[in-house]
């Protein structure tokens, strides 16, 4: 960390902290079948064999076919926002915003985020 113009180089306060107040679960992508191609390194974990394991842990390369999956995924207003109980049994909200390239509809981005109370 280089220090401002005009601060003494040798007083270098630490940066803050940053910290989420909100429970951010998860960000990923999905087309409009509701394929996940790929979701975030914390629940790409390799398969166990383990299913209630796997279940938590690995969620990538899987069809979301769910009514909040398919619907997420062929939004194509603005965005969506739902809330739903998970496969796990974690309360969740979900905001999606579909992905465009050259007007054409190719999914959505979506983000999780844990709920603390029932939807």
């Amino acid at each position: 960390m280089r220090p401002a113009p005009g601060q003494d180089a040798r007083v270098i306060l630490p940066r803050r902290r940053r910290t989420n107040p909100v429970p951010l679960a998860e960000v990923r992508w999905s087309v409009p079948d509701g394929y996940l191609p790929t979701h975030n390194q914390r629940f790409s974990l390799p398969l166990t064999g383990n299913l209630a394991f796997d279940l938590v842990n690995n969620r990538t390369k899987r069809i979301f076919g769910d009514r909040t999956g398919l619907a997420a995924a062929r939004n194509e207003a603005p965005y969506l926002l739902q809330r739903y109980k998970r496969d796990t049994d974690e309360l969740m909200a979900d905001l999606s915003v579909p992905v465009k390239v050259k007007g054409k509809h190719w999914g959505c981005v979506r983000i999780g985020y844990r709920q603390t109370e029932k939807p």
